[in-house]
């Protein structure tokens, strides 16, 4: 008889293991996503509802006894046991003075409803955006973690996470931004179906009194490591705060960057558009990038040197060429109608030079002297003059190493070369001389 019930098992198993996979479509998306989001979804049979396999056979009283068995609840005697006598202290003169206040008033009975009142009334410490969280359970350990943004000691925005580990409260997390704001909470919660909760926040950092952006940070806690880590795949900087939301409506919350600015003076032309931040199973990464179409043509003749770096020669002559022939761009420095335009014809010329085009590179020449004449003895010709020095060398040596070697001999008696280029701002492309002429 066993061996008939193990035989039809071993059978039963078989015919399961050989079934095809159960799958599903997901409806296409207005924006079709290249990195796979894991863990969303899984196909199988589900027990009888108040069914528990593993009693299965087990004597009925046996089993009565461990359904009635209780279930792990979380357990609140981690944090000290609450007093409403506790006051907080009076506020302190350094930050780490004012974060050892919170965690004896924290430890000594104090619960967060009354240190959101302290932190109001009696620190006046949460000036205009200020805030206190205490409803997240960001270490999975059952007890909400407490999150709160304000003014520390010494005028310092700050973000501290204050956490319940071995019955008392400790310091889990703090980070701090430039100036009196604390760095703005963007997401608090679930974002990736992973077992801990995410907390998303963007700090104000300034390199002058002039130019400031927002570095944001996505962090859990990672119990291995007993610390908050960044799932973030690379540094951001941005000019406005990024959002949370779900653009794929796959239960799985993206991280977007909205670029809105044209740029500044510190930071030269931006391109505007989004950028799309994703989960790829254990971090978010730059999934997708959708500017807008270049409004500078200096924009345009960046985009044409991108591809010629590349080797991509066609679509270098192409940006060039749109560069020398549309209408419809803006110029970034009033100069611009001669130096990034001869540039630009002397960038064609390398690029005709490359894929061996002689009749174009004539061409391109006679056009760029045509149109600038009488502007090659001033500082805003240079790109004439290293023009020139690149094609007579080359009818004379047919090298195009050689051709550089004289164009770089000009660009080191000549600096505006580089300096003209390398004035665009802290986002555009810096150059030097063996990027000018790169053969």
């Amino acid at each position: 008889m066993i061996n008939r019930i193990l035989s039809l098992l071993i059978l039963l198993i078989t015919v399961a293991a050989c079934q095809p996979a159960s799958g599903t479509n997901a409806l296409p998306t207005e924006i079709p996503f290249p990195t796979m989001t894991v863990g969303q979804r899984l196909d199988g049979q589900l027990p009888t509802p108040g069914g528990r396999p593993e009693l299965a056979g087990v004597n009925p009283s046996t089993a009565v006894a461990a359904i009635n068995r209780p279930t792990a609840t979380p357990d609140t005697r981690t944090c000290p046991s609450r007093d409403d006598a506790v006051e907080l202290t009076d506020l302190p003169d350094s930050r780490v003075a004012a974060i050892e206040a919170l965690l004896f008033f924290l430890n000594s009975g104090g619960n967060p409803e009354r240190l959101r009142e302290a932190l109001i009334g009696d620190w006046q410490v949460f000036g205009e955006t200020g805030y206190l969280r205490d409803d997240v359970d960001l270490t999975g350990e059952g007890t909400p973690e407490i999150v709160m943004g304000y003014i520390a000691p010494g005028d310092v925005g700050t973000l501290l996470i204050l956490g319940c580990q071995a019955r008392r409260y400790t310091q889990l997390y703090e980070t701090i931004a430039d100036g009196l704001e604390p760095p703005q909470l963007v997401w608090l919660g679930e974002m990736n179906n992973n077992p801990t909760q995410e907390v998303v926040f963007s700090r104000r950092q300034c390199r002058d009194a002039e130019f400031c952006e927002f570095q944001t940070q996505i962090i859990t806690w990672s119990a291995a490591q007993g610390r908050f880590v960044n799932l973030l795949s690379s540094s951001l900087h941005t000019l406005e705060v990024p959002t949370v939301r779900d653009i794929d409506t796959d239960e799985v919350a993206e991280l977007v960057v909205t670029l809105s600015s044209n740029g500044t003076s510190e930071t030269g032309p931006l391109r505007t558009g989004v950028n799309i931040y994703d989960w790829d199973g254990e971090q978010y990464i730059l999934s997708i990038i959708q500017l807008d179409a270049p409004r500078y043509y200096i924009q345009v003749v960046h985009e044409g040197d991108k591809a010629f770096s590349n080797l991509q020669m066609q679509d270098a002559v192409s940006f060039y060429e749109l560069a020398l022939t549309s209408d419809d761009f803006r110029n970034w420095f009033n100069d611009d109608p001669v130096t990034v335009i001869s540039y630009a014809y002397y960038r064609l010329i390398l690029a005709y030079a490359f894929i061996g085009n002689g009749g174009e590179i004539i061409q391109a020449l006679e056009q760029m002297r045509s149109e600038f004449s009488g502007d090659d003895e001033g500082i805003l010709g240079v790109y004439i003059d290293m023009a020139e020095t690149f094609v007579d060398t080359l009818s004379v040596t047919n090298d195009l190493h050689e051709s550089c070697l004289a164009v770089q001999a000009v660009i080191e008696e000549r600096s505006e070369a580089i300096s003209l280029l390398n004035r665009y701002g802290s986002r555009s492309p810096q150059y030097d001389t063996l990027q000018l002429c790169p053969y």
